[in-house]
């Protein structure tokens, strides 16, 4: 971002989502497979009914294979994000990215600990650069940005919903929260940048020590 961010559902690819019967059913996107030439697809189907969750993949056309995971053996939700820059210059704090890729993923864990990944959510992302970076750095004073952190996320609460089980680590839910002074993303005190971003966080010690 730049000054201002416009959001533009375009520029986001996404998987296919629909319900059938009492089943929530995840699959590769159109787009994504045709990109692909359907070499990699996947598909997930949540069953709240039979207590089940089934991941089934296809790969190079003939090597498929299937997942069968009782509900009750879900621990968690993880929800991973990631970035690459797609553009560099002088960004407001010196040289680096002012714009990026982003992907949000979605993986039911299971109590083994085992990660089975469901999908992701690609897509153009936007950097804060202000006017430092607009005036030294040549950037645009509005950014387009893809809507897949919303989108994302939104599944992802859906699916722990339908799962019963919490996004992140259960311990993770009782860490004390604040927000990115840089992106206004949700950030944990006790992580010392900014999941998303990059940006110093201030930690829970220093913040009781602001305080007394």
């Amino acid at each position: 971002m730049s000054l201002f961010t416009s959001q533009l559902s375009f520029l986001t690819l996404r998987p296919s989502i629909s319900e059938l019967r009492d089943s929530l059913v995840i699959k590769t996107g159109n787009l994504a497979a045709l990109l692909s030439l359907f070499l990699n697809t996947r598909r997930v189907e949540i069953s709240p009914s039979s207590q089940t969750v089934t991941l089934s993949r296809r790969t190079a056309y003939i090597y498929s294979s299937l997942v069968t995971i009782n509900i009750n053996e879900v621990a968690y939700i993880d929800y991973g994000f990631s970035a690459i820059g797609t553009d560099w210059g002088w960004n407001g704090l010196g040289i680096g990215q002012q714009d990026s890729l982003e992907s949000y993923s979605i993986s039911i864990v299971t109590q083994d600990g085992k990660k089975h990944f469901v999908c992701a959510f690609r897509g153009e992302g936007s950097t804060c650069t202000g006017w430092s970076g607009i005036l030294l750095g040549d950037d645009s004073i509005v950014d387009f940005a893809g809507t897949q952190d919303d989108e994302s996320r939104k599944l992802a609460k859906y699916i722990a919903k339908l799962l019963g089980v919490t996004i992140g680590k259960p311990l993770d839910e009782i860490a004390e929260m604040t927000t990115c002074p840089e992106c206004d993303r949700p950030a944990s005190l006790y992580k010392p940048t900014c999941l998303y971003c990059g940006a110093a966080i201030h930690s829970a010690e220093t913040l009781q020590g602001e305080a007394t």
